[in-house]
């Protein structure tokens, strides 16, 4: 039976940042009164007095509404309390008024973080094509394609983000994601090094770093960055679950287990982690403990494919066949695929259900299962399997269990990509509540009229 968990790099969608645009100066704006509510709205947006800066922009739009600066302003205190929808109106308003790259380049930020890949990209483009040197709008496009899977674009974006800023860490950083979810491990390395290089107190990059350390086989190198991670955080539950893969890799499976508690105890909702933790307990002969662990990340998450193949090893292991048998059919009914199939097939055989057990396994052998290796992984031989279960395996099936096929696929890698394919969903950053911010002082680049001239 198949239930594989392996650590692959933690991918992440980044918050929406500010763009890196020429600040724009007020000097030419109309109205000494308008300009000093102006003044003080910005100095306290800048201390994260949003509600105040708030307020102070509105009497400044009372006394002067055709004046973008104010709704650009008004629009990013919006997005640093997280009320997108009247960003989305200030800088609708904004862009009314003046068709100006910082206002589309902003409500792209607003749906990115709304999760609109598309719309954001479409204004991404229309402010690189008013301001052609805006690294902030090459960069989260690229984050925008890479959210759309369209990589080969992404990289283009963060290339040019790098022509034109070569010390941007976060340009590097994703370089080296877009390269580690193509398995190209020592290229996003080089990436990640850079970025380190630029900026060594980042987590996140240490994080996918240790990731694709652990994935290239170098798991001493990848616990050196879990540890570094946990020295500048030490309640950052992701490295306690890089320790955990790095434990199961060295065959310590009772210090993974540790690493695993502790990563839920921080984190009580972290499925990934749980249902990993749950993997273990099948290796080491607790599938009770195992199902527990299962039950609690599907009612997280009822459609995870994955843990219902899982679970149904788990049901396998404590003889309970029937249910195996429905959690692999739900795992299938999400989405085909070859460990549900071959270890709905070995439970098929256990029922002596000639005909459907026939089918699974080839349905898996053709998905590129190598039956041979994973019959083998519960079952020395095809004799050991009829001893322990007194059933007599038709020749055929026999033969498709036991007769070495030319090599195929391996099923870890793609279990890697499965396990973690959705995990920059669940990775949160405590701080996104705060932004925008890329850490330029006084959101220089984020705001209108910043610095005054």
């Amino acid at each position: 039976m198949v239930a594989v968990r392996d650590l692959e790099p933690i991918l992440e969608t980044p918050v929406a940042l500010p763009d890196v645009g020429s600040p724009v100066t007020i000097s030419a704006e109309p109205g000494r009164r308008y300009g000093d509510l102006f003044d003080l709205a910005l100095s306290l947006q800048q201390s994260g007095d949003f509600r105040k800066a708030i307020a102070l922009y509105t009497e400044a739009i009372d006394l002067n509404s055709q004046i973008s600066g104010a709704y650009i302003n008004r629009g990013a205190a919006y997005e640093s309390l997280g009320e997108l929808d009247l960003a989305l109106q200030d800088y609708n308003h904004a862009l009314g008024l003046n068709e100006s790259a910082q206002s589309y380049n902003n409500r792209g930020n607003v749906y990115f973080r709304k999760g609109d890949n598309k719309r954001a990209v479409q204004d991404y483009t229309e402010a690189i094509e008013l301001d052609p040197y805006r690294v902030g709008a090459y960069l989260y496009r690229g984050h925008a394609l890479s959210n759309l899977s369209l990589y080969d674009s992404a990289l283009r974006d963060y290339t040019k983000a790098l022509e034109l800023d070569p010390k941007n860490a976060e340009a590097h950083a994703y370089t080296g994601i877009i390269y580690a979810a193509r398995s190209n491990y020592d290229k996003a390395i080089e990436c990640y090094d850079r970025a380190l290089r630029l900026d060594s107190g980042d987590p996140r990059t240490l994080l996918n770093r240790g990731a694709a350390y652990h994935a290239n086989g170098d798991d001493n190198s990848a616990e050196g960055d879990f540890v570094k991670v946990l020295k500048l955080d030490p309640k950052n539950a992701y490295a306690h679950l890089g320790l955990a893969y790095v434990s199961i890799g060295k065959g310590d499976l009772h210090h993974a287990l540790d690493e695993f508690d502790t990563a839920l105890q921080l984190k009580s909702d972290f499925s990934v982690a749980r249902a990993a933790r749950a993997a273990v307990y099948l290796q080491k002969g607790q599938p009770d403990r195992a199902v527990k662990d299962f039950d609690e990340v599907l009612a997280q998450d009822p459609n995870n494919q994955l843990v219902y193949n899982d679970r149904g090893v788990a049901y396998q292991r404590k003889d309970d066949i029937s249910r195996a048998v429905q959690d692999y059919a739900r795992s299938l009914s999400i989405r085909p695929n070859r460990a549900a199939f071959v270890n709905r097939g070995l439970a098929y055989l256990r029922l002596s259900q000639w005909d459907r057990a026939r089918s699974d396994l080839l349905s898996a052998r053709n998905m590129g299962m190598d039956l041979v290796s994973a019959f083998r992984a519960e079952y020395a031989d095809v004799a050991a399997f009829e001893k322990a279960h007194g059933i007599k395996l038709p020749q055929d099936i026999s033969d498709i269990v036991s007769v070495e096929e030319p090599p195929q696929p391996g099923l870890t890698a793609e279990s890697i990509r499965e396990m973690f394919k959705d995990i920059h969903e669940l990775v949160s950053d405590p701080d996104s509540d705060d932004l925008p911010t890329d850490g330029a002082e006084n959101y220089k680049h984020y705001l209108y009229g910043w610095p005054k001239r």
